[in-house]
């Protein structure tokens, strides 16, 4: 079975990263911190400065990362294909170069590329690569470049910041989906050159082997051939990634396994080309790089003919798996649109979070009430138990009226354990701490493309409040955690462009804290809030919206979706689960009770426990 390995770019960086890793290679770490003129270590464990996320600290942190991991793997596969700085990786490992003079390359990489200016760049969804060539021809965008073939429904434009600005406005109008991406340089493109050119000086102090195992170039979708390293290198800062023909390349070699290193980023995309795209078969590989590309030197995407005599023959099988928001799933790598609240006390505990992580759902730990170090104890076996598997799990952030320092203190433990889901409740406005764990995450990708590794799904019963919650963070609380140097005023301008929360949980009539809204009131009116809050504010992503409250059933949990929901969220219901922290006499009254045997109660909080 013929294997491929595909290394990530720039992007995939996440405060934490290589945790597990860094004490078993203590002599490339020593040797990289050396080579860098800082602690690598610290940067990616506890990232003090706020610079992982800026490129000339991310490409050489990425680059000992993915290496650590693919030493970890110890495979050897048949071939090797990295996306961007990716294609470093790939190259080190077809012993290309050593580790040592790989660094380099990507240090001084990572140095050029910060220094750009000038242009910008947009990601355009949901369009095939042939129907958005004619877009751009029609729309005279002769100015623009295409800088990334990710898949034939996601690529990536580039060029002056104008001709972007305006290419956005259109295919809005057009109903064509476009986000603008947060870079200070249209990379991948022809106003790269220069950049190129000076790379390509700095490469000729080099000396590079023949890949020992074929390399698949970004520039030509193609192997590197025999003394072609520093030449395509050059190439690739100025030239569009060939992804998707990669990955037809590769298809056309009967690769049968993709082992992606670190977290399925790439692997979703691999998924799209396989699906969607037809295999470059071996005579594809005998043309010349100028007979690979089309007259504007940029190669084109082949995508499978529909076959008019193959049609299913029954309908296909409805999946559970599809319920709810396909996009919800992919960004927290689930399987099912099914989270488990956080309950008091760590009823929703440990055991219960580490379960529906592995069950291919996600879990929120119920921390309110619960010590700093018992929560920061718990966050340590869930983390051991899931992270390393990309597994999803959260964290509980109950809002404190009365104690904002405590509030505070749960957040900034959360950043230094590298939490980065957390379910908000109990609020009633914004405060400084949600917001500090809310753009403390923000990134730019290897594309340019806005990320954020934090996401909080906030718990909601009233109107005014998710409408907080859509909206992007307030001003003045963004201002002053800039002055305290908590984040950076890139990331605090990059908040006035996206919603504190891309998920809100309608919470209906509950088995805890209540405000006895109604489901099928409460969710089409948060719904229509929603819908209008995105059209003032354009963001580059739908907001969700999930439903929770009464769901028991999978009858009630069907209800939930047919109102279009785009998941749910359980909770009381999960104290009959063997893994939730409550007592088993309390779990032998739930099994043996009925509908009539509940009713509403007052609640009442010692403020000395």
């Amino acid at each position: 079975m013929k294997t491929a390995i595909l290394f990530p770019g720039q992007g995939s960086q996440y405060k934490g990263m290589g945790k597990d890793l860094f004490d078993h290679y203590p002599k490339e770490m020593k040797l990289a911190s050396e080579m860098l003129g800082y602690d690598l270590k610290k940067l990616c464990l506890k990232d003090p400065n706020r610079q992982l996320a800026k490129t000339e600290f991310t490409q050489p942190a990425l680059y000992v990362v993915n290496h650590l991991r693919y030493l970890e793997k110890g495979i050897i596969p048949d071939y090797l294909a990295g996306h961007s700085l990716g294609e470093y990786n790939a190259l080190l490992a077809a012993g290309a170069y050593d580790f040592e003079t790989g660094l380099k390359l990507v240090q001084k990489r990572g140095k050029l590329m910060a220094s750009a200016s000038g242009g910008s760049m947009a990601a355009v969804l949901g369009i095939g690569i042939d129907s958005l060539k004619e877009k751009l021809q029609e729309g005279d965008y002769g100015g623009l470049d295409i800088a990334n073939y990710n898949t034939p429904t996601q690529t990536v434009l580039s060029g002056p910041r104008e001709s972007i600005n305006r290419v956005v406005k259109d295919f809005d109008v057009q109903g064509i989906k476009s986000i603008p991406l947060f870079v200070t340089a249209p990379f991948h493109s022809r106003y790269m050159e220069s950049v190129a050119k000076e790379f390509a000086l700095f490469l000729e102090g080099f000396t590079f082997d023949t890949p020992k195992i074929p390399v698949i170039s970004n520039a030509t979708a193609h192997p590197y051939g025999k003394e072609q390293v520093a030449k395509l290198l050059s190439r690739q800062i100025a030239d569009s990634v060939q992804w998707a023909n990669s990955v037809s390349y590769l298809m056309g070699k009967a690769i049968v396994e993709y082992k992606e290193i670190g977290r399925d980023i790439l692997t979703k995309m691999v998924e799209e080309i396989i699906k969607d795209c037809s295999p470059i078969k071996d005579i594809e590989s005998e043309k010349t790089d100028s007979e690979k590309m089309t007259s504007n030197g940029r190669a084109q995407i082949i995508l499978k003919a529909p076959s008019s005599d193959k049609f299913p023959e029954k309908e296909e099988k409805f999946l559970a798996q599809r319920l709810g928001s396909k996009a919800f799933r992919e960004d927290y790598g689930l399987k099912y649109n099914y989270i488990s609240g956080s309950m008091y006390r760590g009823t929703a505990s440990k055991e219960l979070v580490i379960a529906m992580g592995k069950a291919g759902m996600m879990g929120y730990l119920g921390t309110g009430g619960l010590s700093m170090d018992r929560i920061a104890s718990d966050i340590d076996v869930i983390q051991k138990s899931l992270s390393s598997k990309g597994q999803a799990y959260g964290m509980n952030l109950l809002h404190h009226l009365d104690d904002p320092d405590t509030e505070m203190k749960t957040v900034e433990l959360y950043l230094q354990k590298g939490v980065q889901n957390i379910e908000a409740s109990a609020y009633m406005k914004m405060t400084t701490s949600l917001v500090y764990f809310h753009s403390s995450g923000i990134q730019k990708n290897s594309d340019g493309s806005l990320t954020n590794r934090h996401r909080i799904l906030a718990k909601i019963s009233h109107p005014k409040v998710a409408e907080v919650f859509m909206r992007p963070a307030p001003e003045q609380l963004l201002d002053n955690l800039v002055k305290q140097g908590k984040i950076t005023l890139e990331q605090a301008e990059a908040a006035k462009t996206i919603p504190v929360s891309y998920d809100i949980c309608v919470e209906a009539d509950s088995g805890g804290h209540t405000d006895r809204g109604v489901a099928t009131v409460l969710l089409p009116s948060i719904q229509r809030l929603r819908d209008d809050i995105q059209k003032e504010y354009g963001y580059p992503k739908d907001i969700r919206i999930g439903l929770a409250g009464g769901i028991g059933t999978p009858q009630s949990a069907a209800s939930a979706f047919v109102m279009g929901t785009d998941f749910i969220l359980t909770g009381s219901i999960n104290h009959c689960t063997v893994e939730a922290g409550t007592s088993d006499a309390v779990k032998d009254l739930l099994e043996a009770i009925n509908v009539q045997d509940t009713d509403y109660a007052p609640v009442f909080y010692d403020k000395n426990k």
